[in-house]
C-alpha cells in the first residue's frame, strides 16, 4: 500500500501492515453480512478469560460467555474448553455497528429443567453427586444439568450423625422437599418427606392426570 509518493526527491513510503488491515477489515465485513442469529458455525477457541471464552469464526473473533457454555455449572472457561479447541456454536447476538458477536453451546441443547419434571417430582428419593460447597449450603446435580440445594443444616446435622465430612465429587441420597421447575429451584434434605407432602404431590399428579 503507497502512503506517502514524493517524485521530487523520487522517494516512495510503503505499508505492508496497512494492506493487511484493510484485507482483514474487508473480511470481516464479509463474515458480518453471512452472520445471522440462530446460525451454528465452526471456531477456534483462541483466548480464555474469567468470564468467557474468545472464539476465532474466522476472521472476526466472538464472545462464548461463561454462562452460555453448558446447562451445568462452570466454574471457570478452562474446566471444559481449552485454547486451540475447535468447537461448534450458536450465533446468539450480533452488534453491526461495534461489531460484536455473541456466542452460544448450551443453546444447541435441550433445557433440562423441561425434562426433569418427566423424571422427578416432588417427595422422591434422589441420588446425585455434590458438585459446589457454599456457606449456606451444598449444590447437588439431581438430574443432568440440574441442581438442586442441600441447606447448611441438614450437611451439619448428617456430618454430625455419621462422623464424616461431606465434600464435591460425593454422590449422596436425599429425598425432594421443594420442587419449583418454573422457578428453576429444588430443595432437598436427608430426611424422609411427611405424609402430607407425599399425600401433596399425589393429589397434584392426580390432578394433572
Amino acid at each position: 500500500k503507497i502512503i506517502n509518493l514524493d517524485r521530487q526527491r523520487n522517494n516512495i513510503i510503503l505499508s505492508h501492515r496497512k494492506m493487511v488491515a484493510e484485507q482483514m477489515a474487508e473480511q470481516r465485513k464479509d463474515l458480518f453480512s453471512k452472520l445471522h442469529e440462530g446460525a451454528v458455525v465452526e471456531g477456534e477457541v483462541v483466548r480464555l478469560t474469567d468470564f468467557g471464552a474468545f472464539v476465532d469464526l474466522g476472521g472476526v473473533d466472538g464472545l462464548l460467555p461463561l454462562s452460555q457454555m453448558s446447562w451445568r455449572w462452570v466454574e471457570h472457561p478452562s474446566d471444559i474448553l481449552s485454547i486451540g479447541d475447535v468447537i461448534q456454536v450458536e450465533v446468539i447476538g450480533i452488534d453491526h455497528d461495534k461489531q460484536r458477536v455473541s456466542l452460544s453451546i448450551k443453546g444447541q441443547h435441550a433445557d433440562p429443567w423441561n425434562e426433569v419434571t418427566k423424571e422427578l417430582g416432588l417427595g422422591d428419593e434422589v441420588e446425585g453427586t455434590i458438585t459446589r460447597m457454599k456457606h449456606f449450603g451444598a449444590f447437588v446435580e439431581v438430574y443432568p444439568g440440574v441442581e438442586a440445594l442441600l441447606p447448611s443444616k441438614d450437611i451439619t446435622d448428617y456430618e454430625h450423625r455419621n462422623n464424616t465430612k461431606l465434600d464435591v465429587g460425593q454422590t449422596i441420597k436425599t429425598y425432594i422437599v421443594k420442587f419449583s421447575p418454573d422457578e428453576r429451584r429444588i430443595s432437598l434434605s436427608f430426611h424422609a418427606p411427611s405424609e402430607d407432602l407425599r399425600s401433596h404431590r399425589d393429589h397434584q399428579i392426580a390432578a394433572a392426570d
